[in-house]
């Protein structure tokens, strides 16, 4: 069902479903627009932006991003084929292997230094980045700016 794939998705990213009233309730929102598991499962975690936030913040109270660059984002954006409700990610294969290379490189520096950086990422592109930085590390964290709380303080790592 929906609901599973939806609570799937979740979980395969760290992500906890203990405010499960919270969750179901977001989904039922985008329910209202979108059959998509995808869109759903980033509907929802909008609304868990302060719990995503909070898991992720250092000792210092601060979350630790590295957010993509204007030309990455751009690249990102251009990339996405919407048809409908469905959504395809077409970047060519030279341009995946550079953007994992460059993460790869970014992530290296900034864990050698102490430091365990989120990628931040527009919402509709945090998917597909996830789904190209995942092989390369599981554990790296990917979020959007559509989960970053009013409330949640930002530290810029540096720029992918």
């Amino acid at each position: 069902t929906t609901v599973q794939k939806v609570l799937a998705n979740l979980l395969a990213e760290r992500i906890s479903i203990r405010h499960l009233t919270l969750v179901l309730e977001a989904m039922h929102e985008a329910a209202g627009f979108t059959r998509n598991v995808r869109l759903i499962t980033e509907h929802v975690r909008g609304r868990l932006a302060l719990q995503i936030c909070k898991n992720l913040q250092g000792d210092d109270g601060l979350l630790a991003v590295m957010p993509l660059s204007p030309q990455w984002e751009r690249e990102m954006s251009e990339a996405i084929v919407i048809d409908g409700d469905q959504r395809s990610f077409v970047l060519p294969p030279s341009r995946v292997q550079e953007f994992v290379q460059v993460v790869r490189t970014r992530l290296a520096a900034a864990t050698s230094r102490g430091s365990w950086p989120a990628i931040l990422t527009s919402a509709e592109a945090r998917p597909f980045v996830r789904s190209l930085v995942v092989g390369m590390n599981p554990t790296v964290n990917v979020i959007s700016h559509a989960e970053v709380h009013a409330r949640c303080r930002l530290r810029t790592v540096e720029a992918i």
